[in-house]
């Protein structure tokens, strides 16, 4: 094996780690964005839950 073979070999190697470490990054915010939106979406919910009690317990005042 010649110099120029290892050197484009462990070049190669690099561009995949970085590859692989770009996606991993990726898919991490994707699923940070979508943690928060379902916490955000259930929190909603909650709320529109409590409001619509609220407002059902002052209607029978």
């Amino acid at each position: 094996m010649s110099i120029s073979e290892g050197t484009f070999s462990n070049g190669l190697h690099r561009k995949h780690w970085l590859l692989i470490a770009t996606t991993m990054k990726s898919c991490n915010a994707a699923r940070f964005v979508l943690t928060n939106t379902a916490n955000y979406r259930c929190g909603q919910k909650q709320h529109d839950e409590c409001r619509r009690i609220t407002l059902r317990d002052e209607s029978e005042l």
